[in-house]
């Protein structure tokens, strides 16, 4: 289940779009889709729903199901992304138009079955459906029977209460299913609904397995020494990070459409950060850096040995051609930058987080080529530390007219602009990464954001819904504290 961070997501009103989408759903024939049912959680749609809606469908039917919502929120401009597994079939859709305040994102979580109790599991063929406005739902005994179940099972009675309470007082009758599933009396629903602390209780006696706080995913030993290891020496690739770059020459607007990505990332249900491909790891590195200054000046040892070193070197440096100490100094610079980025990179990975890189190392190789003393005998040595950094998932290359861009910052002629911008394309393209070139076009920067974010989207399925797990379970690990 999702987790919103702050919070209670249940009280924060859909965007417009997924309104209208929601409401959408009740014009869907559903007969057509046999066997879908929505069991929980749809009570408050279109503006509200709480972490996922929770359907019923067959198997045979989970693709007429994605389908189905993918084509509604099409119409809408809004984004769908899926995932299916044994467990179930599971489908986000995220709205790309940021409206703060406002919840931008809808989950479903389909299940072809549920185990209400120790050796019985339903399907939605059990289940008596009603029509409510425009939804395929449970008749009231059965809507009673798998609310009271939920309740039970999370140990979250009070969530369910007064909706139960409500039921009862309207119908008795809604009892009848709980009697016969569940062998409870009239007074033992009472009581668990009169006192929601005992549910642990009367979960024993009914024979409903506990949905407690999950344990950590494993780690293996190996894959704890790979992660060491990729911390260490930025050449050693393990699984790669959901990682995306963002390219341009300065004044093309890369800043600005970072932060407007970010606002819009703010409000999806996983962990995300923006950051200067320079300024991004120094900040973080700065303190850590610091300490390790201090503990080498107390070591005279190393003091010695550094000094020593030092002085070896500089006698080297002194007797190299121009040419060799303008690649050394070239070469000590860029394993600095790289393993310090890569390392920047691999901890939010770690911590399961989108990541938006504003520049990339392409970016110092295409400045340089643009510079009028650029040495062609540096080529060999951007490409190996370019083809050996970590590789993102899409480069954005942001373009515009070379005479807009000089308007806003006069920091390279036109000309350069121009170059700069081939440049920057070709390096991509020799490297092999995938590649989407946005044109400014005079749009604004909102507008471009918005269709680098459905990009990102489109590229992290399935991956996203394993990061929102990751950030789940810390997120609980971190309430349970």
């Amino acid at each position: 289940m999702l987790q919103h961070a702050e919070n209670d997501i249940s009280t924060i009103p859909f965007t417009s779009r997924l309104q209208s989408f929601h409401t959408d759903l009740s014009t869907v024939d559903w007969s057509l889709i046999p066997g879908s049912l929505f069991i929980r959680d749809y009570e408050k749609l279109p503006k509200y729903s709480p972490n996922d809606i929770d359907i019923m469908a067959p198997e045979k039917s989970w693709d007429l199901l994605t389908n189905t919502l993918d084509l509604h929120s099409k119409k809408h401009e809004l984004v769908c992304l899926h995932r299916q597994s044994k467990g179930g079939l599971f489908i986000l859709i995220f709205d790309p138009y940021f409206e703060d305040g406002y919840r931008s994102w809808s989950y479903f979580e389909v299940r072809k079955e549920i185990v209400i109790k120790q050796g019985e599991t339903i399907t939605s063929e059990d289940i008596d459906i009603v029509i409510d406005k425009g939804l395929p739902v449970p008749d009231k005994k059965w809507l009673f029977l798998l609310l009271l179940h939920q309740g039970l099972r999370k140990g979250k009675i009070e969530k369910y209460d007064s909706l139960l309470d409500g039921m009862l007082k309207e119908d008795n009758n809604c009892l009848t299913l709980v009697r016969d599933r569940f062998s409870l009396t009239d007074n033992d629903v009472l009581s668990i609904i009169n006192n929601p602390h005992e549910a642990g209780v009367w979960r024993k006696k009914v024979g409903i397995n506990h949905a407690g706080i999950k344990s950590a995913p494993f780690q293996s030993k190996l894959s704890i020494i790979k992660q060491k290891l990729a911390r260490k020496f930025y050449p050693f690739h393990t699984k790669g990070p959901v990682f995306f770059t963002l390219h341009g020459p300065d004044g093309v607007g890369k800043t600005t459409i970072t932060n407007e990505i970010s606002s819009i990332l703010c409000s999806y249900p996983f962990d995300h950060e923006v950051f200067h491909h320079i300024t991004g790891w120094k900040r973080k590195h700065k303190e850590e850096n610091l300490t390790k200054e201090k503990e080498r000046k107390n070591s005279v040892k190393v003091k010695q040995k550094v000094s020593m070193l030092h002085k070896i070197l500089r006698i080297i440096y002194k007797y190299l051609p121009s040419a060799l100490r303008s690649i050394w100094v070239h070469t000590s610079n860029y394993i600095k930058y790289s393993t310090n980025l890569n390392r920047h990179i691999l901890d939010r990975f770690y911590d399961s987080k989108v990541m938006i890189c504003d520049r990339y190392i392409y970016d110092l190789w295409a400045k340089e080529q643009v510079s009028s003393n650029y040495s062609y005998l540096l080529h060999p040595l951007h490409f190996i530390h370019s083809k050996l950094l970590r590789r993102p998932n899409i480069a954005f290359v942001i373009t515009d007219d070379p005479n807009e861009i000089y308007k806003r910052k006069q920091e390279l002629t036109p000309s350069q602009i121009k170059k700069y911008q081939i440049v920057m394309k070709n390096i991509i393209k020799k490297i092999g990464v995938p590649m989407i070139e946005i044109p400014v076009s005079e749009r604004k920067p909102d507008e471009i954001a918005r269709e680098i974010v459905i990009e990102i989207l489109k590229n992290i399925n399935p991956d996203v819904f394993f990061i929102i797990r990751d950030n789940a379970w810390k997120r609980r690990k971190m309430a349970y504290k």
